[in-house]
């Protein structure tokens, strides 16, 4: 690889992840590295090593929406972090010769794309789209009901499947996954509709098994906090973990252990949103191969003064400062190993040695310096920071080298061959390893532990491939670390695999490909691809095939490899194509390897070679749509109705009234005047405490009758509107209550709970001639003083209430309420009720209220409240006075007792009112 490539991919990628951290303060001092795996971190060499070596790099981001963001993600974090990773990626496109392509999509009940797949070229239309997208769209997106795993692996699976075929060639395939909650298809995440949906994913041969073998390096980076809404717990991190890298704890998730041959990921974690900004610039790093060395808190005892030294030794080719500011900290400085001092303001700076390039998002700083010249590079570089703040440092080391591996002389069957693996600079030159203290390579062919020896220039052995076992391509995997001297410094791993096409001696026939590639079945249970034959030059050839052995996953059932023909009879240089087909008994997601014999017959006369063709595929089974809609219809439908039930069960605890045993009540006849209520029996003041008598109601019933005015609730069919308290009289009259808002039925009235709060007038209908500045009524209240009050200290403040009143309103409104009521019932005598009372009230032919009134407790209840309905043994009248009026409760609703009748007071010899007390002296 070009040095530009190079130092672009270690520059970008790395600036990816931190793209992709969320925007944050300064985080708490914490480890570089402490959660990653070792799975992890050779997962990320080997994409290390596919990034350096692929011709395009597709990334799809994939970005819960689920709505426990709104706890975990309050601030939309995530938004910044998209925006910082298309910059990321924005630049890598730019600054090398790797094409890369992003797409965005999100998850949740379903995989949602936002936006396609398009390059990411500087200033592009793309990138603007995906910014935008970004910038609109993913605050919106945390409303979802479920956390299904599912849609986003098959989602990110197909959708980088069908980019890859339509881009062609060598390609990387990733995805960036970030997640806050665990796997949830049934609301709760612990049903067995949930552990249904984890055996489809982890069972061998499921979904992830063929997300590995599609070539897709999963990185799922889990904002998994351990508190609060949206909390999971161990276990929860263990699957994930175990999703993305195999297993993890006690938990396994496809087939175990991973296989060499598919791609492997890894996984990452932040408890809280303010450090997934470090987490995925640690992310970047080892994309790129970089190597954790410390992490410091600057000043520190290793930093002392806010300056940190950092070694570079012969053999680094750079290393990278992931730095955390305080707001409105000063540029960052690096002093060369000369004492050149530059400051950090620029994106790209030239210093002694080497270029120093920087990306800043927020308070955070990725400052990569780039080896240009080991003379002046090697020494003691100083990271130079504001000692009056808190910085946290984490730094990376670059090796800068790649593995190459090459048969100078080919491998040819039945030979001896000498296979070669090299470490390059960006330059593509080798690098001696006797540059450095130490260097560990472990290497294999065909997945056998194979020694290299060290010579000059890498690394070397002898291969012999048997002509009566032969192979048609030899895949050589190495994978080495080096440590340097005089620092220690620890880099890599960096990794290679490449395959080498075996030649055939030339008296035999050959095919190609060396190694055939089915592709996908995507929903398909047969595929098909096509080897090519070519006869040798000297004469007639013949070719054999055999059936293939071949593993599937468990769910495919038998499955059968097959050749067209079984042998066929080449002609000198003559060339044919022969089908080899794959069938089946099932579809199913996971990998398919498979081996095809073959036997090449020479010219000449001697013993044939006999091969095996490594045949490939990837299956997919497609998501049942039917059956998913079906199952999410369901569980939203269960959803709105526990949902409704829990409404109106929570209203009907709720909408009660409240009343002790203590509750009183009082009522005394006035004269309403825009002054405000006046005692007309004579009492010098409105009320006094010794007037107020027991209620003989108590506890939380749904009404009550004190005096003449009777209580109860009414609840609206919609399960979110509030129950609400109303009042009537015993008759039929008009009411006035403390609140201002009127019923549509004008004896009815709004009051509130707990029933012993406000007051009551009853108005009376006015005489014939009567003042219309004025009215009679009479004045209720309800005063519950508990245990330990009394009605003397209360009362003050309740007749505070009768003060903030507009009474010549109130006044008016009660005359043409009234004025309304004799319009329907001319003939009903004053003060003996009025028309629209409760349904079937004394003075209102036939018992029907006028239109509008609204029901009673016992009516529908879909209806807005009305006054309760007529008393037992109350009848109809067309018209004349209605008989004497009793004293009750009003019927309760369906299914709840009506509250007990008080007593009458003493000297009560009548339904009616009791007597008022003596007037005061």
């Amino acid at each position: 690889m070009r040095r530009g490539r190079r130092a672009g991919i270690v520059t970008v990628l790395t600036v990816l992840a931190v793209a992709l951290g969320l925007a944050a303060g300064t985080a708490a001092h914490a480890d570089a590295a402490g959660d990653l795996s070792a799975t992890g971190s050779e997962s990320f060499s080997d994409i290390a090593a596919c990034t350096a070596q692929a011709g395009t790099l597709l990334v799809s981001i994939v970005v819960d929406e689920s709505q426990s963001l709104q706890w975990t993600d309050p601030e939309d974090q995530r938004v910044g972090a998209v925006l910082t990773a298309l910059d990321s990626l924005e630049r890598l496109g730019g600054d090398t010769e790797l094409a890369v392509e992003a797409n965005l999509a999100v998850f949740g009940s379903e995989y949602t794309e936002l936006v396609g797949w398009g390059s990411l070229e500087p200033g592009g239309a793309h990138v603007a789209q995906l910014r935008t997208a970004a910038q609109d769209q993913l605050p919106e997106r945390d409303g979802a009901n479920l956390t299904d795993y599912r849609e986003a692996l098959s989602g990110a699976q197909s959708s980088l499947a069908a980019r890859s075929a339509e881009v062609g060639g060598a390609t990387c395939k990733m995805m960036l996954w970030l997640t806050d909650g665990r796997l949830d298809v049934d609301g709760r995440g612990d049903r067995p509709a949930t552990d249904a949906a984890r055996e489809q994913i982890c069972a061998p041969g499921g979904i992830i098994d063929g997300v590995r073998a599609d070539g897709v390096a999963v990185v799922a980076m889990g904002l998994m906090t351990a508190q609060g809404q949206g909390a999971v717990d161990q276990i929860d991190r263990d699957r994930f973990q175990a999703l993305a890298e195999g297993s993890a704890g006690s938990e396994v998730c496809g087939t175990n252990p991973v296989p060499a041959n598919v791609t492997n990921g890894a996984f990452m974690t932040a408890d809280d949103a303010s450090l997934l900004n470090r987490l995925f610039a640690q992310m970047g790093a080892l994309l790129e191969g970089g190597t954790p060395a410390q992490s410091q808190e600057c000043p520190g005892p290793d930093c002392v003064d806010g300056r940190l030294p950092v070694p570079v030794d012969p053999g680094v080719g750079g290393f990278r400062l992931v730095v955390e500011s305080a707001a409105g900290a000063p540029a960052l400085q690096l002093a060369a190993p000369d004492g050149t001092v530059v400051t950090l303001d620029a994106p790209v700076t030239e210093a002694p040695g080497a270029t120093v390039s920087l990306l800043k998002g927020g308070t955070l700083s990725t400052v990569d310096v780039a080896i240009t010249d080991a003379a002046a590079g090697v020494g003691t570089w100083t990271l130079v920071t504001d000692p009056s703040t808190v910085t946290v440092v984490d730094l990376y080391y670059f090796w800068g080298v790649t593995l190459t591996v090459e048969a100078p002389e080919g491998i040819v069957i039945g030979e001896p061959s000498d296979v070669r693996i090299s470490a390059r600079d960006a330059a593509g030159q080798a690098v001696a390893p006797d540059v450095y203290g130490s260097v560990d390579l472990q290497a294999s062919v065909d997945g056998v532990a194979t020694t290299f020896s060290q010579v000059a220039d890498g690394w070397a052995a002898e291969v012999t491939v048997p002509a009566d076992a032969a192979v048609s391509s030899l895949v050589v995997a190495a994978r080495a670390t080096a440590q340097t001297t005089p620092n220690a410094i620890a880099l890599g791993p960096v990794a290679v695999e490449r395959a080498l096409d075996t030649a055939y001696p030339p008296s035999f026939p050959t095919l190609s490909p060396a190694r055939l590639d089915l592709g996908r079945l995507d929903g398909a249970t047969s595929a098909e691809a096509v080897l090519t034959l070519t006869g040798a030059d000297r004469g007639p050839t013949q070719v054999c095939f055999g059936n293939g052995t071949v593993t599937v996953p468990e769910r495919a059932g038998s499955a059968s490899l097959v050749a067209g023909e079984e042998c066929i009879d080449l002609e000198a240089g003559a060339t044919l194509d022969v089908p080899v087909t794959l069938t089946t008994a099932d579809q199913a997601d996971g990998r398919v390897d498979g081996l095809l014999p073959v036997e090449l017959r020479g010219v000449d006369p001697g013993d044939p070679i006999t091969l095996e063709v490594p045949v490939t595929a990837t299956m997919v089974r497609p998501v049942d749509a039917a059956t998913r809609n079906w199952l999410v219809a369901v569980l939203v439908l269960a959803a709105l109705l526990f949902a409704y039930t829990a409404l109106v069960v929570t209203r009907r605890i709720a909408g009660r009234f409240d009343l002790s045993p203590f509750a009183r009540y009082v009522a005394a006849p006035i004269t309403l005047t825009a002054r405000g209520p006046e005692r007309r029996d004579g009492a010098t003041r409105i009320l006094g405490p010794e007037e107020f008598r027991g209620l003989g109601a108590s506890g939380r019933p749904t009404g009550f009758t004190a005096g003449t005015a009777r209580h109860w609730v009414h609840r609206p069919r919609n399960p979110f509107a509030e129950a609400q308290a109303l009042v009537a009289g015993t008759g039929a009259e008009v009411p006035i209550t403390q609140r201002p808002t009127g019923h549509r039925d004008p004896t009815v009235r709004f009051t509130d709970f707990p029933g012993s709060t406000g007051f009551v007038i009853l108005t009376d209908r006015p005489e014939p001639g009567a003042p219309v500045d004025t009215i009679r009524g009479t004045l209720v209240m309800v005063i519950d003083p508990g245990k330990t009050a009394s009605v003397a200290q209360i009362l003050p403040d309740r007749l505070a209430e009768l003060g903030r009143v507009t009474w010549s309103k109130e006044i008016e409104r009660a005359h043409k309420a009234w004025s309304a009521l004799s319009a329907l019932a001319p003939n009903a005598p004053a003060g003996l009720g009025a028309v629209g009372g409760p349904p079937g009230a004394p003075g209102v032919p036939g018992g029907s209220p006028p239109a509008g009134s609204g029901a009673g407790p016992g009516a529908d209840p879909g209806s807005v409240g009305g006054p309760p309905p007529p008393r037992r043994g109350t009848a109809t009248q067309p018209s004349g006075p209605p008989p004497p009026r009793r004293d009750g409760p009003p019927p309760s609703r369906t299914g709840h007792p009506p509250s007990p009748t008080p007593a009458p007071p003493p000297g009560r010899t009548d339904g009616g009112m009791p007597p008022p007390p003596p007037p005061r002296r």
